[in-house]
């Protein structure tokens, strides 16, 4: 039976189980997604049981007969079922007030053991009945797939109901449930049901884009803009092009939620036909470091608005122009360089699957100059705009 299944309460815990401080509490914590959708999904699932559909209650349709929570409600006989038909109508909304309301759950990284039948066993998570609290091992629920999370933790949150007014434990006989392990066999299909039923009801569906969504909270990213500017030439020269096109490459490490630093490679072309004789072309390179921060309009992760979010950047940069004149029998090519400062602003939208779409603007103000035979000379502003994707791990 895989670890999901084998759930004690804690007073099988071995001594040396230890915590993380790390706290979600009441219904949990906005930047623990995972826990969060799942809890919604059960507690949602929990509200729709009332006694009308309890004939729908413990059974798997012919739908999802091939769902590996299934298996749990296969092997019930009929007396297994009812009982765990009522013992869902009975409890269900008991334990959907305590998800929402008094229910703490907590985060650990540590490897949690439970003692069963002598011997040490690893868990996904174990139920604290008198602290009314689930301890969750965080890597390891991160790493189930959704259905399989919804079921740990419903099969958990039922370890706070109770029968004949003592907490339901894994290792005990209970109605029809008559052998050893009938406890966890009773809280297994209980679990599965509302697995089942947030499925067939639709409910557990409506949360998917919510964990498709791409998240924030990533360190890596990798941005590729399409950018661009308009460089107006201090002296006017009527030959000298404006208009730059080009891309900006990116890489990012943030070592906060909020704060970062990142590097950043550009190119940028602009070409010009004057009086049809004279062809100017201007190609220039950039390479900058900086750092950003950045905050959301929302504190609610589950939204659209709580992933997205407004980053500042102020980067210091190095370009190099390379810059090129033609007019037979005029050849001309001049080189000049300039450091200066850029900020930027930048709105980033998530997508699904890591990938962000994000739109910006930005300012600086490069100082250089073309020699006299060109004859140019750069000092003014620069607004920047950019446009492009990321992906972030």
């Amino acid at each position: 039976m895989i670890s999901f299944y084998k759930m004690l309460v804690m007073s099988y815990l071995v001594p040396s189980l230890a915590l993380s401080s790390t706290f979600v509490g009441n219904g949990g914590n906005a930047k623990d997604l995972e826990l969060n959708i799942s809890l919604k999904v059960i507690s949602q699932t929990l509200d729709v049981i009332k006694p009308d559909i309890k004939s729908e209650l413990c059974l798997c349709p012919d739908s999802l007969s091939s769902y590996p929570v299934c298996r749990s409600l296969e092997k019930l006989t009929k007396k297994q079922i009812e009982f765990c038909q009522n013992f869902l109508v009975e409890n269900a909304s008991e334990i959907s007030s305590r998800i929402k309301k008094t229910t703490q759950f907590v985060w650990t990284e540590n490897s949690i053991y439970v003692k069963e039948k002598g011997q040490n066993l690893s868990v996904d998570a174990i139920t604290e009945f008198k602290e009314n609290r689930i301890t969750i091992q965080k890597n390891r629920f991160i790493a189930l797939p959704s259905y399989e999370r919804n079921f740990l933790i419903s099969h958990e949150i039922f370890h706070l109901s109770t029968w004949n007014k003592k907490p339901i434990q894994d290792e005990q006989i209970i109605g029809p449930f008559n052998s050893e392990t009938g406890g966890r066999e009773l809280l297994n299909a209980a679990a599965a049901s509302i697995v089942v039923l947030s499925n067939s009801k639709r409910i557990a569906q409506q949360h998917v884009s919510d964990l498709n969504r791409s998240r924030k909270n990533k360190k890596y990213w990798i941005q590729l803009d399409y950018s661009g500017f308009k460089a107006q030439e201090d002296l006017d020269t009527l030959y000298i092009p404006e208009d730059y096109r080009g891309y900006v490459f990116t890489g990012k490490y943030y070592f906060t939620e909020e704060a970062g630093f990142f590097a950043k490679m550009a190119h940028y072309s602009a070409e010009k036909t004057t009086l049809d004789t004279i062809k100017t072309s201007d190609s220039q390179n950039l390479f900058g470091i900086g750092g950003v921060y950045r905050f959301s309009p929302s504190t609610n992760e589950m939204s659209f608005w709580g992933q997205s979010y407004i980053e500042g950047a102020l980067s210091f940069d190095f370009l190099t122009s390379e810059f090129k004149l033609d007019e037979d029998p005029l050849h001309v090519q001049e080189k000049a360089s300039s450091n200066f400062l850029t900020v930027q602003c930048t709105y980033f939208m998530p997508l699904e699957h890591d990938l962000w779409l994000q739109a910006g603007l930005g300012y600086n103000s490069p100082r250089y100059s073309l020699n006299k035979e060109v004859d140019a000379e750069y000092s003014k502003g620069r607004l920047i705009t950019n446009l492009g994707v990321s992906y972030a791990f």
